[in-house]
């Protein structure tokens, strides 16, 4: 993974190993964070790649190892990392935008394009939690895209998201491995916990992930963010007290917004974090789209319409009733042999 290499300067062309690209290029910048560049660049094998450049420091290895492991179309694929004394470069698969570019050009997404983002969001970050990953940035800065245009039969140009990557793991955490405690992420898609952790230094977890995707997929459905600095302010303040009461759901949706794409977003944009979708559930609903049901006790005259509304998979149900009856055949034959063993 790790190759110890010599960095050639040449009018701020960089070669590392087989890697070039040109710092000097304004065109070749793809981007800038808080932890580096990021440029357009090429290697003799691979053609066309993205290389991030960091101060060696801030290299996440451990993040980075884990990650580079995984084989799933929905995390940005990192081909290779390489260091000089003073730096990292971390190789990438090259896209052809990442989403916040693409919503600046286009406003909010298609219904169709909506879809591609949530599904590939579900799926890149199940993926990443599967593997005990937290993001702790995920903005439309760092969602990378592949798409394709068409003529429509007005003769415009439009475009079509085939392939939705998640990108950056810079500011990535091992959950089994550190504490999340740290102010970290960008403001406007930062969870409440996040910034609530100043005040009062507690732990959050994948939850933050969770909120900071529900402020991706509104500002695609609406073509804003849902909250303002003064609204956020309030919520870290709430989230620091644990006071959920006093918080208000983002403002309506367009009218053209679906139902269910309305729940998955509120869902994923609840203050307590708690009652956000889990990674799991947010899977289920982005990639099954299972129906929707009351919680709690139903009688046959009555429906409680105060009870929020609950996920109801009958595919997630049939694999959590195979878990449960393998796990009751092992107990019944371990009790079997104990008891076995105990009369002999």
């Amino acid at each position: 993974l790790i190759k110890i290499i010599i960095d050639i300067k040449k009018q701020n062309k960089m070669q590392i190993g087989d890697i070039k690209f040109d710092e000097s290029d304004e065109n070749a910048k793809l981007g800038t964070g808080a932890f580096g560049s990021v440029y357009r660049g090429s290697a003799d094998k691979i053609g066309p790649v993205a290389v991030k450049k960091l101060q060696r420091e801030d290299a996440k290895l451990e993040e980075l190892t884990a990650v580079r492991q995984l084989n799933n179309k929905h995390i940005c694929q990192i081909l290779d990392v390489l260091f000089d004394p003073t730096h990292c470069f971390v190789v990438m698969e090259l896209c052809d935008c990442d989403l916040s570019a693409f919503l600046e050009l286009n406003g909010s997404l298609s219904a169709t394009n909506f879809d591609t983002v949530m599904q590939g969001l579900a799926v890149g970050y199940k993926a990443l939690h599967d593997i005990n990953i937290i993001h702790r940035d995920i903005k439309p800065a760092n969602i990378l895209l592949k798409y394709h245009v068409v003529v429509d039969t007005e003769n415009a140009q439009v475009k079509i998201i085939d392939e939705v990557k998640i990108g950056d793991f810079g500011s990535s955490r091992l959950t089994d491995t550190k504490l999340n405690s740290k102010l970290i992420g960008t403001p406007m898609y930062m969870a409440p916990e996040i910034g609530a952790s100043v005040l009062d230094n507690v732990e959050y977890d994948c939850q933050v992930d969770m909120w900071s995707i529900g402020v991706v997929l509104h500002e695609c459905i609406t073509g804003q963010i849902p909250f303002d600095e003064q609204a956020l302010c309030r919520m870290f303040l709430f989230a620091a007290n644990r006071n959920y009461q006093g918080y208000h759901m983002p403002p309506t949706f367009p009218e053209c917004a679906e139902d269910y794409k309305k729940f998955i977003i509120n869902s994923l944009l609840q203050l307590d974090p708690s009652k956000r979708l889990t990674p799991s559930e947010f899977y289920c609903a982005a990639v099954h789209h299972p129906k929707l049901r009351r919680s709690g006790s139903m009688s046959l005259f009555q429906r409680n319409n105060d009870q929020p509304l609950v996920l109801d998979c009958s595919k997630c149900a049939d694999a959590n009733q195979e878990r449960k009856t393998f796990f009751d055949s092992t107990l019944r034959l371990i009790l079997f042999y104990t008891a076995f063993l105990l009369s002999t």
